[in-house]
Protein backbone atom coordinates (compact mmCIF):
# COMPACT_ATOMS: atom_id res chain seq x y z
CA UNK A 1 0.00 0.00 0.00
CA UNK A 2 2.73 2.44 0.94
CA UNK A 3 4.75 1.60 -2.21
CA UNK A 4 1.66 2.13 -4.33
CA UNK A 5 0.79 5.48 -2.85
CA UNK A 6 4.29 6.93 -2.73
CA UNK A 7 4.67 6.49 -6.51
CA UNK A 8 2.54 9.61 -6.85
CA UNK A 9 3.93 13.04 -6.10
CA UNK A 10 1.44 14.51 -3.66
CA UNK A 11 0.81 18.20 -3.26
CA UNK A 12 -0.02 18.02 0.45
CA UNK A 13 0.04 15.55 3.28
CA UNK A 14 -3.74 15.67 3.49
CA UNK A 15 -3.91 14.60 -0.15
CA UNK A 16 -2.00 11.49 0.85
CA UNK A 17 -4.44 10.90 3.68
CA UNK A 18 -7.39 11.24 1.32
CA UNK A 19 -5.90 8.69 -1.10
CA UNK A 20 -5.28 6.31 1.79
CA UNK A 21 -8.87 6.72 2.94
CA UNK A 22 -10.22 5.75 -0.48
CA UNK A 23 -8.04 2.66 -0.61
CA UNK A 24 -8.66 1.56 2.96
CA UNK A 25 -12.42 1.98 2.81
CA UNK A 26 -13.08 0.71 -0.71
CA UNK A 27 -10.27 -1.47 -2.08
CA UNK A 28 -9.13 -3.59 0.87
CA UNK A 29 -10.94 -6.90 1.32
CA UNK A 30 -12.43 -7.04 3.84
CA UNK A 31 -12.60 -3.24 4.22
CA UNK A 32 -11.43 -1.68 7.45
CA UNK A 33 -14.03 -0.79 10.06
CA UNK A 34 -14.50 2.90 10.84
CA UNK A 35 -12.67 2.47 14.16
CA UNK A 36 -9.67 0.69 12.65
CA UNK A 37 -9.52 3.27 9.91
CA UNK A 38 -9.50 6.08 12.49
CA UNK A 39 -6.67 4.37 14.38
CA UNK A 40 -4.70 3.99 11.17
CA UNK A 41 -5.40 7.58 10.13
CA UNK A 42 -4.17 8.85 13.49
CA UNK A 43 -1.00 6.81 13.04
CA UNK A 44 -0.46 8.15 9.52
CA UNK A 45 -0.94 11.74 10.62
CA UNK A 46 1.46 11.18 13.49
CA UNK A 47 4.09 9.85 11.11
CA UNK A 48 3.54 12.75 8.76
CA UNK A 49 3.71 15.28 11.61
CA UNK A 50 0.27 16.74 10.88
CA UNK A 51 -2.86 17.35 12.90
CA UNK A 52 -4.60 14.68 15.00
CA UNK A 53 -7.87 13.16 13.85
CA UNK A 54 -10.56 13.96 16.40
CA UNK A 55 -14.00 12.39 16.72
CA UNK A 56 -16.72 15.06 16.85
CA UNK A 57 -19.95 14.11 18.61
CA UNK A 58 -23.08 16.25 18.72
CA UNK A 59 -24.29 15.90 22.32
CA UNK A 60 -27.08 18.38 21.72
CA UNK A 61 -28.49 16.37 18.81
CA UNK A 62 -28.12 13.08 20.68
CA UNK A 63 -29.89 14.46 23.74
CA UNK A 64 -32.81 15.65 21.64
CA UNK A 65 -33.04 12.52 19.48
CA UNK A 66 -32.78 9.99 22.31
CA UNK A 67 -33.98 12.13 25.22
CA UNK A 68 -30.76 11.40 27.08
CA UNK A 69 -31.10 11.92 30.80
CA UNK A 70 -28.51 13.07 33.32
CA UNK A 71 -27.12 9.55 33.89
CA UNK A 72 -26.67 8.95 30.16
CA UNK A 73 -24.99 12.32 29.72
CA UNK A 74 -22.69 11.51 32.65
CA UNK A 75 -21.64 8.31 30.86
CA UNK A 76 -20.85 10.32 27.71
CA UNK A 77 -18.63 12.81 29.54
CA UNK A 78 -16.95 9.96 31.42
CA UNK A 79 -16.13 8.20 28.16
CA UNK A 80 -14.73 11.44 26.74
CA UNK A 81 -12.40 11.77 29.74
CA UNK A 82 -11.22 8.16 29.41
CA UNK A 83 -10.57 8.39 25.67
CA UNK A 84 -8.80 11.76 25.97
CA UNK A 85 -6.23 10.11 28.20
CA UNK A 86 -3.21 11.98 29.49
CA UNK A 87 -0.09 11.60 27.40
CA UNK A 88 -1.92 11.05 24.12
CA UNK A 89 -3.36 13.34 21.46
CA UNK A 90 -6.96 14.53 21.90
CA UNK A 91 -9.35 11.92 20.51
CA UNK A 92 -12.86 13.31 20.94
CA UNK A 93 -14.57 16.70 21.11
CA UNK A 94 -18.23 17.31 21.88
CA UNK A 95 -20.59 19.83 20.44
CA UNK A 96 -21.95 20.54 23.90
CA UNK A 97 -24.51 23.10 22.79
CA UNK A 98 -26.74 24.17 25.65
CA UNK A 99 -24.29 22.78 28.22
CA UNK A 100 -22.18 25.80 27.26
CA UNK A 101 -24.88 28.36 27.91
CA UNK A 102 -22.37 31.24 27.65
CA UNK A 103 -22.20 30.49 23.92
CA UNK A 104 -23.91 27.32 22.65
CA UNK A 105 -22.14 27.66 19.29
CA UNK A 106 -18.64 27.75 20.80
CA UNK A 107 -17.67 24.22 19.82
CA UNK A 108 -18.50 24.58 16.10
CA UNK A 109 -16.55 27.85 16.26
CA UNK A 110 -13.47 26.13 17.68
CA UNK A 111 -13.80 23.30 15.18
CA UNK A 112 -13.77 25.82 12.34
CA UNK A 113 -10.78 27.64 13.83
CA UNK A 114 -8.75 24.45 14.23
CA UNK A 115 -9.70 23.03 10.83
CA UNK A 116 -8.93 26.25 8.97
CA UNK A 117 -5.49 26.43 10.58
CA UNK A 118 -4.72 22.74 9.99
CA UNK A 119 -4.51 22.06 13.73
CA UNK A 120 -7.01 19.18 13.76
CA UNK A 121 -9.00 16.94 11.41
CA UNK A 122 -12.51 16.13 12.63
CA UNK A 123 -14.60 13.05 11.94
CA UNK A 124 -18.32 13.16 12.81
CA UNK A 125 -19.83 10.35 14.86
CA UNK A 126 -23.51 9.34 14.72
CA UNK A 127 -25.45 11.53 17.19
CA UNK A 128 -26.56 8.68 19.45
CA UNK A 129 -25.10 7.39 22.69
CA UNK A 130 -24.14 4.09 21.06
CA UNK A 131 -22.75 6.05 18.11
CA UNK A 132 -20.31 7.59 20.58
CA UNK A 133 -19.57 4.39 22.47
CA UNK A 134 -19.00 2.26 19.37
CA UNK A 135 -17.12 5.03 17.61
CA UNK A 136 -14.51 5.70 20.28
CA UNK A 137 -14.45 2.63 22.53
CA UNK A 138 -15.35 -0.46 20.49
CA UNK A 139 -13.03 -2.73 22.44
CA UNK A 140 -11.66 -3.09 25.95
CA UNK A 141 -8.48 -1.23 25.10
CA UNK A 142 -9.93 2.04 26.40
CA UNK A 143 -12.80 0.90 28.61
CA UNK A 144 -12.32 -2.10 30.88
CA UNK A 145 -15.96 -2.57 31.80
CA UNK A 146 -18.87 -0.89 33.56
CA UNK A 147 -19.65 0.03 37.14
CA UNK A 148 -23.27 -0.31 38.21
CA UNK A 149 -24.79 2.19 40.63
CA UNK A 150 -28.29 2.92 41.89
CA UNK A 151 -29.36 6.05 39.98
CA UNK A 152 -28.47 9.67 39.23
CA UNK A 153 -31.34 11.35 41.03
CA UNK A 154 -30.59 14.55 43.00
CA UNK A 155 -32.08 12.90 46.08
CA UNK A 156 -32.51 9.42 47.60
CA UNK A 157 -29.78 6.98 46.55
CA UNK A 158 -28.54 9.28 43.78
CA UNK A 159 -25.47 9.91 45.94
CA UNK A 160 -24.01 6.66 44.55
CA UNK A 161 -23.30 8.40 41.23
CA UNK A 162 -20.34 10.35 42.62
CA UNK A 163 -18.67 7.17 43.90
CA UNK A 164 -19.26 5.44 40.55
CA UNK A 165 -17.63 8.35 38.73
CA UNK A 166 -14.51 8.29 40.89
CA UNK A 167 -14.27 4.54 40.40
CA UNK A 168 -14.71 5.03 36.63
CA UNK A 169 -11.70 7.34 36.50
CA UNK A 170 -9.51 4.99 38.49
CA UNK A 171 -10.41 1.72 36.77
CA UNK A 172 -11.41 2.88 33.24
CA UNK A 173 -15.07 1.98 33.65
CA UNK A 174 -18.32 3.40 32.34
CA UNK A 175 -20.91 4.35 34.98
CA UNK A 176 -24.26 2.68 34.22
CA UNK A 177 -27.60 1.90 35.81
CA UNK A 178 -29.67 -1.20 35.17
CA UNK A 179 -32.03 0.92 33.07
CA UNK A 180 -29.18 2.10 30.86
CA UNK A 181 -27.99 -1.45 30.20
CA UNK A 182 -31.51 -2.35 29.10
CA UNK A 183 -31.86 0.73 26.87
CA UNK A 184 -28.51 0.72 25.04
CA UNK A 185 -27.40 -2.55 23.45
CA UNK A 186 -23.83 -1.33 22.93
CA UNK A 187 -23.23 -1.26 26.69
CA UNK A 188 -23.82 -5.01 26.94
CA UNK A 189 -20.45 -5.55 25.23
CA UNK A 190 -18.67 -4.49 28.40
CA UNK A 191 -18.36 -6.74 31.46
CA UNK A 192 -19.68 -5.61 34.82
CA UNK A 193 -16.42 -4.92 36.68
CA UNK A 194 -17.84 -3.27 39.81
CA UNK A 195 -21.30 -3.10 41.37
CA UNK A 196 -22.15 -0.28 43.77
CA UNK A 197 -25.83 -1.10 44.03
CA UNK A 198 -26.94 -1.45 47.64
CA UNK A 199 -27.80 -5.13 47.22
CA UNK A 200 -24.20 -5.86 46.23
CA UNK A 201 -22.42 -3.19 48.26
CA UNK A 202 -23.96 -2.72 51.73
CA UNK A 203 -21.71 0.27 52.40
CA UNK A 204 -23.87 2.18 49.88
CA UNK A 205 -26.97 1.77 52.05
CA UNK A 206 -26.79 5.33 53.41
CA UNK A 207 -25.18 8.54 52.23
CA UNK A 208 -23.10 8.69 55.40
CA UNK A 209 -21.63 5.19 55.03
CA UNK A 210 -21.16 5.64 51.29
CA UNK A 211 -19.01 8.75 51.73
CA UNK A 212 -17.09 7.07 54.55
CA UNK A 213 -16.30 4.19 52.19
CA UNK A 214 -15.34 6.54 49.36
CA UNK A 215 -12.95 8.51 51.57
CA UNK A 216 -11.32 5.35 52.87
CA UNK A 217 -11.26 3.32 49.64
CA UNK A 218 -11.17 5.78 46.72
CA UNK A 219 -9.60 9.00 47.96
CA UNK A 220 -6.12 7.46 48.55
CA UNK A 221 -5.92 6.49 44.84
CA UNK A 222 -7.28 9.79 43.53
CA UNK A 223 -5.31 12.77 42.31
CA UNK A 224 -3.98 15.04 45.03
CA UNK A 225 -3.67 18.14 42.85
CA UNK A 226 -7.36 18.62 41.98
CA UNK A 227 -10.90 17.95 43.12
CA UNK A 228 -14.28 18.12 41.37
CA UNK A 229 -17.67 18.96 42.89
CA UNK A 230 -20.55 17.69 40.76
CA UNK A 231 -23.24 19.97 42.24
CA UNK A 232 -26.12 17.61 41.49
CA UNK A 233 -27.27 16.04 44.75
CA UNK A 234 -29.08 19.20 45.75
CA UNK A 235 -32.80 19.83 45.26
CA UNK A 236 -32.05 23.47 44.59
CA UNK A 237 -30.66 22.41 41.21
CA UNK A 238 -34.10 22.99 39.67
CA UNK A 239 -33.73 26.75 40.04
CA UNK A 240 -30.11 26.93 38.92
CA UNK A 241 -28.97 26.13 35.35
CA UNK A 242 -25.39 26.05 36.63
CA UNK A 243 -26.10 22.68 38.28
CA UNK A 244 -26.69 20.60 35.14
CA UNK A 245 -24.04 22.63 33.30
CA UNK A 246 -21.42 21.53 35.86
CA UNK A 247 -21.62 18.03 34.37
CA UNK A 248 -19.97 19.37 31.21
CA UNK A 249 -16.65 19.53 33.05
CA UNK A 250 -16.75 15.90 34.20
CA UNK A 251 -14.44 14.81 31.36
CA UNK A 252 -11.51 16.71 32.88
CA UNK A 253 -12.10 15.14 36.30
CA UNK A 254 -12.14 11.66 34.75
CA UNK A 255 -9.04 12.36 32.66
CA UNK A 256 -7.09 13.40 35.76
CA UNK A 257 -8.43 10.85 38.27
CA UNK A 258 -9.93 13.58 40.41
CA UNK A 259 -11.99 12.59 43.43
CA UNK A 260 -15.60 13.40 42.56
CA UNK A 261 -17.57 15.19 45.25
CA UNK A 262 -21.26 15.94 45.36
CA UNK A 263 -21.42 17.96 48.55
CA UNK A 264 -23.15 21.15 49.66
CA UNK A 265 -20.58 23.44 51.32
CA UNK A 266 -23.33 25.49 52.98
CA UNK A 267 -24.61 22.37 54.80
CA UNK A 268 -22.75 21.88 58.13
CA UNK A 269 -22.36 18.10 57.86
CA UNK A 270 -21.34 18.25 54.20
CA UNK A 271 -18.92 21.06 54.96
CA UNK A 272 -17.24 18.93 57.62
CA UNK A 273 -16.82 16.12 55.08
CA UNK A 274 -15.50 18.61 52.56
CA UNK A 275 -12.88 19.93 54.98
CA UNK A 276 -11.76 16.37 55.74
CA UNK A 277 -11.26 15.65 52.03
CA UNK A 278 -9.62 18.95 51.09
CA UNK A 279 -7.15 18.55 53.96
CA UNK A 280 -5.56 15.60 52.09
CA UNK A 281 -4.80 17.57 48.92
CA UNK A 282 -1.66 19.38 47.80
CA UNK A 283 -1.16 23.10 48.43
CA UNK A 284 -2.72 25.21 45.65
CA UNK A 285 -4.87 22.28 44.48
CA UNK A 286 -7.38 22.98 41.70
CA UNK A 287 -11.04 22.90 42.76
CA UNK A 288 -13.16 22.32 39.66
CA UNK A 289 -16.92 22.01 39.46
CA UNK A 290 -19.28 24.25 41.38
CA UNK A 291 -21.76 24.57 44.24
CA UNK A 292 -25.01 26.37 44.88
CA UNK A 293 -23.39 28.63 47.47
CA UNK A 294 -20.40 30.24 45.74
CA UNK A 295 -19.26 32.00 48.89
CA UNK A 296 -19.28 28.84 51.03
CA UNK A 297 -17.47 26.84 48.30
CA UNK A 298 -14.79 29.49 47.74
CA UNK A 299 -14.32 29.98 51.47
CA UNK A 300 -13.84 26.24 52.08
CA UNK A 301 -11.33 25.91 49.23
CA UNK A 302 -9.43 29.07 50.23
CA UNK A 303 -9.10 28.03 53.87
CA UNK A 304 -7.82 24.62 52.72
CA UNK A 305 -5.12 26.28 50.60
CA UNK A 306 -6.61 25.53 47.18
CA UNK A 307 -7.91 27.68 44.33
CA UNK A 308 -11.35 27.63 42.70
CA UNK A 309 -11.94 27.19 38.97
CA UNK A 310 -15.64 27.88 38.36
CA UNK A 311 -16.10 25.26 35.69
CA UNK A 312 -19.77 24.82 35.06
CA UNK A 313 -20.56 25.29 31.35
CA UNK A 314 -16.94 24.35 30.55
CA UNK A 315 -17.06 21.47 28.05
CA UNK A 316 -14.12 19.81 26.29
CA UNK A 317 -11.42 20.73 28.79
CA UNK A 318 -9.97 17.22 28.44
CA UNK A 319 -9.57 18.01 24.74
CA UNK A 320 -7.91 21.39 25.34
CA UNK A 321 -5.56 19.89 27.92
CA UNK A 322 -4.06 17.66 25.18
CA UNK A 323 -4.18 19.79 22.04
CA UNK A 324 -0.66 20.54 20.86
CA UNK A 325 0.58 24.11 20.64
CA UNK A 326 1.27 25.56 17.19
CA UNK A 327 4.94 25.55 16.22
CA UNK A 328 5.04 29.35 16.40
CA UNK A 329 4.36 29.23 20.13
CA UNK A 330 7.81 27.80 20.80
CA UNK A 331 6.84 25.08 23.27
CA UNK A 332 4.59 26.94 25.68
CA UNK A 333 1.66 29.33 25.55
CA UNK A 334 2.77 32.75 24.40
CA UNK A 335 2.73 35.62 26.85
CA UNK A 336 -0.40 37.73 26.92
CA UNK A 337 0.22 41.24 25.57
CA UNK A 338 0.70 43.97 28.15
CA UNK A 339 -1.71 46.82 28.68
CA UNK A 340 0.74 49.71 28.40
CA UNK A 341 -0.30 51.75 25.35
CA UNK A 342 2.91 53.79 25.44
CA UNK A 343 0.98 57.06 25.53
CA UNK A 344 1.97 59.82 27.91
CA UNK A 345 -0.37 60.57 30.81
CA UNK A 346 -2.65 63.53 30.08
CA UNK A 347 -3.17 65.11 33.49
CA UNK A 348 -6.32 66.88 32.34
CA UNK A 349 -8.19 63.68 31.50
CA UNK A 350 -10.16 60.88 33.12
CA UNK A 351 -9.27 57.33 32.00
CA UNK A 352 -11.94 54.62 31.83
CA UNK A 353 -11.16 50.89 31.69
CA UNK A 354 -13.82 48.36 30.70
CA UNK A 355 -12.94 45.15 32.53
CA UNK A 356 -14.65 41.82 31.91
CA UNK A 357 -15.39 39.55 34.85
CA UNK A 358 -15.23 35.76 35.23
CA UNK A 359 -11.44 35.72 35.10
CA UNK A 360 -11.61 32.84 37.57
CA UNK A 361 -13.37 30.53 35.11
CA UNK A 362 -12.23 28.13 32.40
CA UNK A 363 -15.71 28.52 30.96
CA UNK A 364 -15.07 32.06 29.84
CA UNK A 365 -12.13 31.11 27.64
CA UNK A 366 -13.84 27.94 26.39
CA UNK A 367 -16.80 30.08 25.27
CA UNK A 368 -14.58 32.71 23.62
CA UNK A 369 -15.68 35.13 26.32
CA UNK A 370 -19.33 34.38 25.69
CA UNK A 371 -18.74 34.87 21.92
CA UNK A 372 -17.23 38.33 22.45
CA UNK A 373 -13.77 37.31 21.25
CA UNK A 374 -15.28 36.03 18.01
CA UNK A 375 -17.26 39.24 17.50
CA UNK A 376 -16.23 41.55 14.64
CA UNK A 377 -16.70 44.39 17.13
CA UNK A 378 -13.77 43.21 19.24
CA UNK A 379 -10.92 45.66 18.88
CA UNK A 380 -13.25 48.60 18.29
CA UNK A 381 -12.51 49.92 21.78
CA UNK A 382 -10.12 49.01 24.59
CA UNK A 383 -11.20 46.12 26.81
CA UNK A 384 -9.30 44.49 29.67
CA UNK A 385 -10.17 40.78 29.57
CA UNK A 386 -10.00 38.96 32.90
CA UNK A 387 -8.24 35.60 32.68
CA UNK A 388 -6.49 33.12 34.95
CA UNK A 389 -2.82 32.59 34.02
CA UNK A 390 -2.91 29.12 35.60
CA UNK A 391 -4.94 28.14 32.53
CA UNK A 392 -1.90 28.88 30.35
CA UNK A 393 -0.33 25.79 31.91
CA UNK A 394 -3.47 23.67 32.17
CA UNK A 395 -4.74 24.42 28.63
CA UNK A 396 -1.81 25.99 26.78
CA UNK A 397 -3.21 25.76 23.23
CA UNK A 398 -6.39 27.53 24.27
CA UNK A 399 -4.65 30.40 26.05
CA UNK A 400 -2.05 30.70 23.31
CA UNK A 401 -4.88 31.42 20.89
CA UNK A 402 -5.86 34.54 22.84
CA UNK A 403 -2.27 35.72 23.15
CA UNK A 404 -1.72 35.32 19.41
CA UNK A 405 -4.99 36.89 18.21
CA UNK A 406 -5.23 39.90 20.54
CA UNK A 407 -5.58 43.34 18.95
CA UNK A 408 -3.93 46.55 20.12
CA UNK A 409 -7.13 47.27 22.07
CA UNK A 410 -7.10 43.94 23.94
CA UNK A 411 -5.35 43.81 27.29
CA UNK A 412 -5.65 41.38 30.20
CA UNK A 413 -6.19 41.29 33.95
CA UNK A 414 -5.52 38.37 36.28
CA UNK A 415 -8.77 37.52 38.04
CA UNK A 416 -10.27 36.89 40.52
CA UNK A 417 -7.35 37.45 42.90
CA UNK A 418 -4.57 37.07 40.33
CA UNK A 419 -4.10 33.39 39.52
CA UNK A 420 -7.01 31.26 40.72
CA UNK A 421 -10.14 32.31 42.60
CA UNK A 422 -9.43 32.70 46.31
CA UNK A 423 -10.41 34.95 49.18
CA UNK A 424 -7.06 36.55 49.90
CA UNK A 425 -8.19 37.81 53.29
CA UNK A 426 -8.84 34.26 54.53
CA UNK A 427 -5.38 32.91 53.68
CA UNK A 428 -2.73 32.39 56.31
CA UNK A 429 0.53 34.26 55.76
CA UNK A 430 2.15 31.05 54.51
CA UNK A 431 -0.75 30.37 52.13
CA UNK A 432 -0.67 33.96 50.84
CA UNK A 433 3.07 33.77 50.23
CA UNK A 434 2.66 30.48 48.37
CA UNK A 435 -0.23 31.77 46.27
CA UNK A 436 1.40 35.10 45.38
CA UNK A 437 4.78 33.50 44.65
CA UNK A 438 3.16 31.23 42.07
CA UNK A 439 1.27 34.22 40.68
CA UNK A 440 4.56 36.06 40.19
CA UNK A 441 6.09 33.09 38.39
CA UNK A 442 3.07 32.79 36.10
CA UNK A 443 2.98 36.53 35.34
CA UNK A 444 6.63 36.45 34.34
CA UNK A 445 6.00 33.57 31.91
CA UNK A 446 2.50 34.21 30.61
CA UNK A 447 1.26 37.59 31.83
CA UNK A 448 -0.90 39.50 32.55
CA UNK A 449 0.51 42.45 34.49
CA UNK A 450 -2.48 43.48 36.62
CA UNK A 451 -4.19 41.49 39.39
CA UNK A 452 -7.80 41.76 40.56
CA UNK A 453 -8.05 41.27 44.34
CA UNK A 454 -11.86 41.13 44.07
CA UNK A 455 -11.95 43.44 47.07
CA UNK A 456 -10.66 40.68 49.35
CA UNK A 457 -7.34 42.28 50.24
CA UNK A 458 -6.52 45.27 52.42
CA UNK A 459 -3.37 47.35 52.02
CA UNK A 460 -1.32 45.08 54.29
CA UNK A 461 -2.36 41.99 52.31
CA UNK A 462 -1.59 43.71 49.00
CA UNK A 463 1.88 44.68 50.23
CA UNK A 464 2.65 41.10 51.23
CA UNK A 465 1.19 39.84 47.95
CA UNK A 466 3.45 42.15 45.92
CA UNK A 467 6.56 41.14 47.81
CA UNK A 468 5.90 37.41 47.44
CA UNK A 469 5.00 37.78 43.74
CA UNK A 470 8.24 39.63 43.12
CA UNK A 471 10.20 36.83 44.77
CA UNK A 472 8.36 34.35 42.54
CA UNK A 473 9.12 36.21 39.33
CA UNK A 474 7.13 39.38 38.70
CA UNK A 475 4.99 41.56 40.96
CA UNK A 476 1.75 42.98 39.52
CA UNK A 477 2.24 46.43 38.00
CA UNK A 478 -1.16 47.42 39.42
CA UNK A 479 -4.14 46.03 41.29
CA UNK A 480 -7.85 46.48 40.78
CA UNK A 481 -10.40 45.89 43.54
CA UNK A 482 -14.16 45.37 43.54
CA UNK A 483 -16.74 46.66 46.10
CA UNK A 484 -17.49 43.24 47.57
CA UNK A 485 -17.98 44.89 50.95
CA UNK A 486 -21.46 45.94 49.76
CA UNK A 487 -22.61 42.53 48.53
CA UNK A 488 -24.22 40.33 51.20
CA UNK A 489 -22.26 37.21 52.21
CA UNK A 490 -19.34 38.19 50.01
CA UNK A 491 -18.67 41.12 52.33
CA UNK A 492 -17.04 38.79 54.87
CA UNK A 493 -13.42 39.92 55.14
CA UNK A 494 -13.79 42.37 52.25
CA UNK A 495 -11.93 45.68 52.10
CA UNK A 496 -13.68 48.99 51.44
CA UNK A 497 -11.40 51.37 49.58
CA UNK A 498 -11.37 54.82 51.24
CA UNK A 499 -10.82 56.33 47.76
CA UNK A 500 -11.17 54.84 44.30
CA UNK A 501 -7.56 55.59 43.32
CA UNK A 502 -4.94 54.48 45.84
CA UNK A 503 -1.24 53.74 45.98
CA UNK A 504 0.20 50.98 48.11
CA UNK A 505 2.10 52.59 51.02
CA UNK A 506 4.62 49.75 50.81
CA UNK A 507 5.83 50.17 47.22
CA UNK A 508 3.65 52.76 45.49
CA UNK A 509 1.83 50.25 43.25
CA UNK A 510 -1.47 51.72 41.96
CA UNK A 511 -4.74 50.25 43.27
CA UNK A 512 -7.85 51.15 41.24
CA UNK A 513 -11.16 50.43 42.97
CA UNK A 514 -14.51 50.04 41.18
CA UNK A 515 -17.32 52.32 42.33
CA UNK A 516 -20.34 50.86 44.09
CA UNK A 517 -22.43 54.04 44.08
CA UNK A 518 -23.21 54.68 41.32
CA UNK A 519 -22.76 51.00 40.57
CA UNK A 520 -20.07 50.16 38.00
CA UNK A 521 -19.55 46.61 39.25
CA UNK A 522 -20.73 43.26 37.88
CA UNK A 523 -23.83 43.45 35.74
CA UNK A 524 -23.97 47.21 36.29
CA UNK A 525 -27.22 46.42 38.05
CA UNK A 526 -30.29 48.35 37.03
CA UNK A 527 -28.80 49.77 33.84
CA UNK A 528 -31.54 51.48 31.84
CA UNK A 529 -32.25 49.17 28.91
CA UNK A 530 -33.99 51.86 26.88
CA UNK A 531 -30.80 53.91 26.63
CA UNK A 532 -28.02 51.91 28.32
CA UNK A 533 -25.23 53.99 26.76
CA UNK A 534 -26.56 57.20 28.26
CA UNK A 535 -27.13 55.57 31.65
CA UNK A 536 -23.61 54.10 31.73
CA UNK A 537 -22.13 57.44 30.69
CA UNK A 538 -24.04 59.16 33.45
CA UNK A 539 -22.70 56.74 36.05
CA UNK A 540 -19.11 57.17 34.86
CA UNK A 541 -19.56 60.95 34.80
CA UNK A 542 -20.97 60.92 38.35
CA UNK A 543 -17.85 59.12 39.58
CA UNK A 544 -15.55 61.46 37.68
CA UNK A 545 -17.26 64.55 39.11
CA UNK A 546 -16.12 63.55 42.60
CA UNK A 547 -12.44 63.66 41.68
CA UNK A 548 -9.94 65.92 39.94
CA UNK A 549 -8.07 64.59 36.91
CA UNK A 550 -5.98 62.67 36.16
CA UNK A 551 -8.23 59.89 37.46
CA UNK A 552 -8.81 56.23 36.61
CA UNK A 553 -12.24 54.59 36.54
CA UNK A 554 -12.97 50.87 36.11
CA UNK A 555 -16.25 49.54 34.73
CA UNK A 556 -16.53 45.85 35.57
CA UNK A 557 -18.76 44.17 32.97
CA UNK A 558 -20.73 40.98 33.60
CA UNK A 559 -19.66 37.42 32.89
CA UNK A 560 -16.71 38.30 30.68
CA UNK A 561 -19.09 38.24 27.73
CA UNK A 562 -19.75 41.36 25.68
CA UNK A 563 -22.34 40.13 23.23
CA UNK A 564 -23.82 42.79 20.92
CA UNK A 565 -26.22 44.02 23.60
CA UNK A 566 -23.24 44.77 25.86
CA UNK A 567 -20.90 46.15 23.22
CA UNK A 568 -23.61 48.68 22.34
CA UNK A 569 -23.72 50.63 25.63
CA UNK A 570 -19.93 50.86 25.70
CA UNK A 571 -19.66 52.04 22.11
CA UNK A 572 -22.42 54.60 22.66
CA UNK A 573 -21.25 55.78 26.06
CA UNK A 574 -20.63 59.45 25.28
CA UNK A 575 -18.95 60.96 28.31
Amino acid sequence: LWKLRYKTVLSTKLKLLWDLQLVLLTELQPPLSHHKFMLFTTFVLGVLGTAPVVHFWDLDAATKAERLDYAEQALAFTLQGLVNHRGGPPAVMFKAGTFDFDWPLADPHWRAVLESSGRAVFSDLPPTLCGLVVGVAPSNTTVKGVVLYENALPYGTGYTLAMALTLSSQEALLPVTSEMLASHACLAAFPVARDLRIGKAPEMASRETAWKWAIESLLPSASTDRIFNLYHYDLRYKSDPQSNATLANLDLAIQNRAFVLDLKPDDPSDNALLAQILDRLDPLFDAYGWARDEHAWTKAVSVAGGVVFCSFASPNLSFWALLALPAAAGGRARKLPGGDSGRLLDKSKYYVTFETNEGDTPRIVVSAFGSSWASPQRGSLPVAWSVDPVLSERFPALMDYYASTATANDSFIGGVAGAGYVYLGLLTEAQLDNYASRTGALYAKYGPEVADTYGQANLTTIARYSAAAKRGGEAPAAFVAQPLWAHAAYSEGAYQCPELNLYSPADGVPIICTANSPNLFYRNRGLNQTDPGSDLAGRVRAVANRYEPPFFITVCEPHGGLEPSRWHPMQHCTI
